[in-house]
């Protein structure tokens, strides 16, 4: 839990310090046209985040991640801007996640019908995976960059025997760091 509080923190001080040009220009590396078009819509805190995820998997890379892993690792949190939040509803679905996880899934159920203030969070929490995965191929993604965006917030467990499982550990290693 204390993680998650310094996560926010961090969250708020990368808003900050962050130069959008700087990180349209390290990210336009990477992303052709449609899919920096998507990364540019995430919040300055958010593209920071993703940059260093993917500063994060490069390093486990030896510099040099494949492709769709640096493609995912730039976009894994895209779905979350169908519902943006503020600063404490992206962090208390963590929290309540860490305490009660069937609450985050039964209050993500319960949205749109009852939109109430806990709710929403819940559901882009549960949700943003698969509407970034969309997201992506919609902007045409590779296929593995769309399953591992897909897939990033799964137990690894689940997906042990997967071909893409070394990738989507490195990603969430990443993404945990960070």
């Amino acid at each position: 839990m204390t993680y998650r509080v310094k996560q926010a923190v961090r969250a708020v001080r990368a808003a900050e310090g962050y130069d959008p040009e700087i990180g349209r220009a390290q990210a336009a590396a990477v992303l052709d046209a449609p899919l920096l078009a998507l990364f540019m819509k995430l919040r300055h805190s958010e593209q920071s985040h993703s940059l260093n995820v993917l500063s994060g998997v490069c390093a486990q890379f030896e510099g040099d991640a494949p492709r769709p892993l640096a493609v995912a690792a730039l976009l894994h949190d895209i779905g979350k801007v169908r519902l943006p939040l503020a600063l404490w509803g992206r962090s208390f679905p963590v929290a309540l996640h860490k305490l009660a996880p069937d609450w985050v899934n039964r209050l993500a159920a319960r949205y749109p019908r009852r939109p109430l203030r806990l709710t929403r969070p819940c559901a882009v929490y549960v949700g943003h995976p698969t509407w970034g995965a969309e997201m992506a191929a919609e902007a045409g993604a590779p296929p593995e960059a769309v399953w591992l965006i897909a897939h990033h917030a799964d137990p690894l467990d689940q997906w042990r025997d997967h071909p893409l499982a070394d990738w989507l550990a490195a990603l969430k290693r990443a993404d945990d760091a960070n």
